[in-house]
Order: structure tokens, then sequence, then C-alpha cells
């Protein structure tokens, strides 16, 4: 598995735990009704309190996804530059064989 699959791939199980952090076993499900006539009575809605946190949940969701993708953007980019460098010193280890080879025959000819 590549580096940046396992920063994927943690990532992703970190959106995971949170998704699990709240079980209904600790946190049942309210009474909507009830919750709706409480915070109408407040002057709240329950829709501006339902998007309040899911803007939260997703913001989270996000950093740790943007997050994860940045990481591994940085080290494709970094692979790819050391790849590049592999090449041209092969390609030149090739070429310092060659011409130590050409020299290596001039001397026998000589």
């Amino acid at each position: 598995m590549s580096h940046e699959t396992e920063i994927l791939e943690e990532a992703l199980q970190k959106i995971v735990q949170w998704s699990e952090a709240y079980p209904l076993s600790v946190f049942p499900e309210p009474d909507w009704k009830k919750a709706a006539q409480v915070l109408k009575a407040a002057g709240l809605t329950l829709d501006s309190i339902s998007a309040a946190c899911m803007r939260d949940v997703v913001r989270g969701a996000g950093e740790i996804a943007r997050a994860a993708l940045a990481q591994a953007a940085r080290i494709d980019r970094v692979d790819h530059a050391l790849a590049r460098q592999l090449a041209r010193s092969m390609q030149l280890n090739a070429q310092l064989h060659q011409r130590i080879k050409e020299l290596e025959q001039g001397a026998l000819n000589a």
C-alpha cells in the first residue's frame, strides 16, 4: 500500500470514528416535536439548530479530508521529484560508463 493511500485511509478511519462518537445508547433521539416547541417559544427554529450542527459536522469532516489530501499531494510531488532525479542520475551513470568504456578501448588501442 502506498504512503498516500495509508494517509487517505487514516483520514477515512478518523471520519468513521467521529461518526460513531454519539451512539444512541448514550444520546437517545430527542422528542423532535417537543424540541421544536421549546425552541419556537425561545424564538429559535429546529431547522436553524440542525443546520448549525450539520455545518459543524461537515466542516470537521472536510478539514480531515483536506488535510489528508494535502499531505498525500505533498508526498506525491516529492515522489515525482525523486523519480526525476533518479532517472537523471541513471542517465548520467550510463553516460559515465560509456565514457569509461571508450577510454578503456582507447588505452588498449594505444
